[in-house]
């Protein structure tokens, strides 16, 4: 379907242009500039649709989180408002949010919930729908770097956004 659109289109935008009018038994063609300009919008939009590819799954890594805490940064705010207006021009997508914690915190599983909670949240305010959404707490036991250092630790106070798209 994909490989004939453009050809579809190609069609579409010669007969646009090239308006058939009926005078006294005689065909003229008439090349207003507005048909033009309509006609390449449409040829340019459908060419692009038939060459993108769509992606299968999308995975998004959100760190940075500070010890003990689940406020998302500036930079995270806008890599997830990014995420969201790329995933709303698919219409079926499902997203599962994992929140991560390094195994130093206090109470690690309730604070990656609280992680994933927050970066659910601004999906949802940045318009994606609240139902195709899953968030999860993994706590530590999936962490990002093994080592004790405050930077290897850093990389641990995650979140990560699995969007499938269809």
């Amino acid at each position: 379907m994909y490989k004939i659109l453009p050809l579809i289109m190609l069609l579409v935008f010669f007969s646009a242009c090239y308006s058939k009018r009926h005078n006294a038994g005689i065909y003229s063609y008439d090349i207003s500039e507005q048909n033009i300009i309509e006609s390449r919008e449409i040829l340019l939009t459908s060419l692009f649709v038939a060459t993108s590819h769509v992606p299968e799954g999308v995975k998004i890594y959100i760190g940075g989180f500070d010890k003990e805490k689940s406020y998302l940064s500036k930079e995270a705010r806008k890599k997830i408002s990014d995420f969201a207006a790329d995933t709303l021009i698919y219409e079926d997508y499902s997203i599962i949010i994992e929140g991560h914690a390094d195994i130093s915190e206090i109470n690690p599983d309730e604070l990656s919930e609280k992680r994933a909670d927050a970066v659910k949240k601004a999906l949802i305010k940045s318009g994606l729908d609240k139902d195709r959404i899953e968030s999860i707490g993994v706590g530590a036991s999936r962490p990002a770097a093994e080592g004790v250092t405050e930077k290897e630790k850093r990389k641990n106070r995650r979140a990560v956004i699995e969007a499938e798209l269809w």
